[in-house]
């Protein structure tokens, strides 16, 4: 993505890491990617500094012809295999019985933030949409018709992991219910046996 900022347009290290988190911003990028990834894309030969600020966040950086050719390669390269680098996955995956009624209120709170980025960028597909309606040849301008599409993936995108997460939240609310009731019953089972 810091590559992808500076092929687009040379800027400084700050402004590359305001972009990243501007227009990732739902990717939640450290604050020091842009600082990180910036010097060590110029030692790959994917970028070049072209002016020395008075601090190392204000050095200024271009894209090289190598850098160009490695964004379009990656743009147009499939991954062989899909990688899932979940947390949730890892918290599934670890989570020991007293930890279940926790975990159901996280997947709750992360339910509703995708729930709310959806509800986010639906409004701004609707927006999007009135502003290609006021152009006079919308299919003319390609950009403008990419933006819609990407923000049409997103939405799409955000619904599906909202989705994810109310059904796994109910599975898991089902589990303690499960749970609760195997408790209840082993505790009527234990009275009426100790009263027997």
């Amino acid at each position: 993505m810091v590559l992808g900022l500076v092929v687009r347009q040379p800027d400084t290290v700050n402004s590359v890491a305001r972009r990243l988190a501007e227009e990732f911003a739902s990717a939640d990028f450290p604050r020091s990617s842009a600082h990180t990834n910036l010097p060590s894309l110029a030692d790959q030969g994917l970028v070049r500094r072209v002016e020395r600020g008075p601090e190392r966040s204000l050095d200024r950086y271009e894209a090289t012809d190598a850098g160009v050719e490695h964004l379009r390669k990656w743009l147009r390269q499939s991954t062989p295999r899909p990688a899932i680098r979940d947390a949730l996955q890892g918290r599934l995956e670890f989570t020991e019985i007293e930890d279940l009624a926790a975990l159901v209120e996280v997947v709750r709170e992360e339910e509703s933030v995708y729930r709310s980025a959806c509800d986010m960028m639906h409004g701004r597909l609707l927006r999007e949409q009135r502003a290609r309606r006021r152009l006079e040849k919308p299919s003319d301008d390609w950009r403008t018709r990419l933006r819609g599409i990407q923000t049409r993936d997103a939405v799409t995108l955000w619904s599906t992991m909202s989705l994810r997460l109310e059904r796994l939240r109910d599975e898991l609310e089902g589990l303690l219910d499960d749970l609760a009731t195997d408790s209840r019953l082993r505790t009527t089972q234990r009275t009426h046996d100790e009263a027997g």
